[in-house]
Parts: C-alpha cells; structure tokens; sequence
C-alpha cells in the first residue's frame, strides 16, 4: 500500500508528485492539513501535509481488532472495525489521537426478545442488550459474556433464557447487575436454535432430531433436564401457548400437547412436501408459517382440529413470521418485510412491503416498531410502523 499525491492542476495531466509507502492501507481522509490512514492489524496512521513535499509520519495509534473503512466527523474519526464494531478516536489534537470509545457491532443476530425499555439480541458469545426507549436512536448500553456461543433467546419475568452451544439463564433485574443464574450443558456443539417457556419448562429443539427438549427452569438458579421425548419430526421452529406446542417442522405443522410435560403426545399432524418451515407464529386462534416461498395458515381452535384454511404465496423464502393486530410480518428472504393484513386470517393479502440490506433474517414486532434482523450485512434494521 503508499498514498500517492497526485497533481491534478491540469486535469488532461495528472501525475504523481508525491508518494509514501506503507506495508498496507485499506483508507484514507484528508483534514485539517493531515492525512489519517487505516492500517490492518496495526491502527491509525497520522501524516503531516507539507507543501512541496512527501507527507511526513507523525504518529501511529496502536488499535485493536482489524481497523478498516474510516470517516471524519466534527472533530472525531470514527474507524469500521472488522472485528470489534464502530472505533470513535478523537483528533481535536491530530498529532496526539486517542480511542474514546467503542461501539460494538451487532454482529450476525440469530435471536431477538424484549423488555419495556430493552432489546436483547443473541449472536456469538455475547448477549447484546440495546436500549429502546427512542428506537430512532437504539444503541448497545451492555454485553453479557456467556461464553458460548448463542442463537435464541426469549425474556420472561425478568431473566433472558439464551440457547445455543448451551442454555444459559441470565437474572437482568436489575440490568445493571445482571449475571448468569444458571446453565445447562447439552453435551453436542451448536445443538439448540429455538426456545419458548411456558409455566416453569423450557421447550427446545434438538437440531437434526426428531426430539423436542424438556426443561424444568423453576427455579431458574438450578435448571435441570427432563427426559428427551421423540416426536414425528425435526423441530425448526416452536411456539407454545396453553399447554399446546406449535411446531414448525422439516415436513410438517406438529401441534404437541405438552400438558403435563413428562409426557408430551401428539395432537395433530399436517404433512407437507416441501421441507423447510423456518418459523411459526400463533395469533388469535390460527397459526402461520412459511412453506418454502408460501405463507399458510391453519385454524388451531380446537388444537387437536387443526387444519389448513389459506395460503399466500411469496416472492422468497419466509424465514420469519410476527404478529401485532390484525397484521401479520414476514422477514423475506429475498430482502424486504412484507406486512400483511389478516383481519380475514382465511384470507391474507399484502399491504406494504419495506426492503431492507442484505437477506433478512427474522422479525420481531414492539411498540409500534419492527426489528429486522439482516445478513450480509449483519445488523439490525428498525423500522417505524406507526
């Protein structure tokens, strides 16, 4: 890498005046009579403009993480690290920069909950927690370590259940001196993806099984497994309601009675040729799931009755489904969030549809606001719905 001066004053001949070398850069900004430049696995690089001469190096900060893309912004740098998120370095003194502060990034989102004020999102090793309270200006406020890597996660009552290589229970009242109460080891890496709870039990999958897992979490300080018990599909997604399981499998809608859990026994079957149903959603006596490109919709009173009343099809995979009112939201594969009304469930039809960067991942509805999570770029877009 080298930054070169170019002479521009005659622009049918610009050429090189200048030039200094570097072993590498990935970015360059001009102020003030400075060049500021990011160095891979080193940091920032402070050079002096001098008329009539090459830039001279006048320091280098040493910063942590992959520094990378670089913007300046009223008397602050702020540098897109690969690795850690959003480095804020301060040059109000450009010869003598220091790293004020650093914004983490989400990351890769696998799973989304909520408090009145707070967002708690899993990815990685960290539980990040965003504060809510104006979602136009959400921002991370505190990480809870818990050492395994996550994927889902639901906030009940004052702790947050995250599941992935473990499930590990996080006491969060208060936030502010929020730890883990308790875990539970299930012995195979990268197993779990979904979770709900429901009257003291924890109900997961067990990824590439056809097995839903049991545990009791009352009290959440000293969780313990129940029994694993077979059932007629592999679970993608699940959602629990009154003593019933909804699940999304590989090849069908499961409807479980999980009442009492020792003893789960199937309800109802609806088998399906298509073989993916990332998510399920039960609103208002239906339930709704994505098949592949199609949205259906089956009417779950009584749950033992279940059945297929409607369908919508879609322009890609549905990867996630939420509910508010009478409007159902769907986290398109293909890039956007298409809004749907279904106060004729039998009959859904769309309304909207917002499109988002990259893929999107999955969505969740709170106060007005839709959270969708992204991939490449991994993120979190908010977006206002009334």
């Amino acid at each position: 890498g080298a930054i070169k001066v170019i002479d521009v004053s005659d622009t049918d001949y610009p050429h090189i005046v200048h030039y200094k070398s570097f072993y590498d850069s990935t970015d360059v900004k001009i102020a003030n009579g400075y060049l500021f430049v990011t160095i891979p696995k080193l940091g920032l690089s402070v050079l002096k403009i001098v008329p009539d001469d090459d830039p001279i190096t006048i320091t280098i900060l040493e910063l942590p993480g992959i520094p990378g893309w670089l913007d300046i912004q009223y008397g602050a740098l702020y540098i897109a690290n690969n690795s850690l998120g959003l480095q804020v370095i301060d040059i109000i003194d450009p010869e003598s920069p220091w790293l004020n502060n650093t914004l983490p990034s989400l990351g890769l989102v696998g799973g989304l909950d909520f408090t009145e004020d707070y967002a708690f999102t899993t990815g990685g090793e960290t539980v990040k927690v965003l504060d809510i309270t104006h979602p136009e200006s959400a921002g991370i406020v505190k990480l809870l370590d818990v050492s395994e890597s996550t994927s889902g996660i639901v906030v009940q009552d004052g702790y947050a259940y995250a599941v992935g290589d473990d499930l590990v229970i996080i006491d969060i009242d208060p936030l502010e001196s929020a730890y883990t109460a308790g875990s539970l080891n299930y012995g195979v890496y990268g197993d779990i993806q979904c979770i709900d709870i429901e009257n003291g039990f924890a109900f997961m999958n067990r990824y590439g099984k056809e097995q839903i897992m049991i545990a009791d979490v009352d009290p959440p300080d000293t969780p313990a497994f129940m029994p694993d018990q077979d059932i007629n599909d592999i679970i993608l997604d699940i959602e629990v309601l009154n003593g019933y399981a909804y699940v999304a499998g590989r090849y069908s809608l499961l409807v479980l009675d999980i009442d009492p859990p020792e003893s789960v026994t199937q309800a109802c079957m609806l088998s399906y040729d298509w073989y993916n149903k990332r998510s399920i959603k039960v609103h208002n006596g239906y339930a709704y799931f994505g098949n592949g490109n199609s949205l259906l919709v089956a009417d779950i009173d009584p749950p033992e009755l279940a059945h297929e009343v409607g369908a919508y099809a879609m322009m890609d995979d549905v990867r996630e489904i939420d509910a508010s009112g009478q409007y159902l939201y769907v986290a398109n594969y293909k890039g956007d969030l298409r809004i749907m009304d279904i106060h004729d469930p039998e009959a859904p039809y769309l309304v909207n549809s917002v499109e988002v960067p990259g893929s999107a991942g999955g969505v969740r509805v709170n106060n007005g606001y839709a959270y969708v999570w992204c991939e490449d770029p991994d993120g979190i877009q908010i977006i206002k719905l009334w």
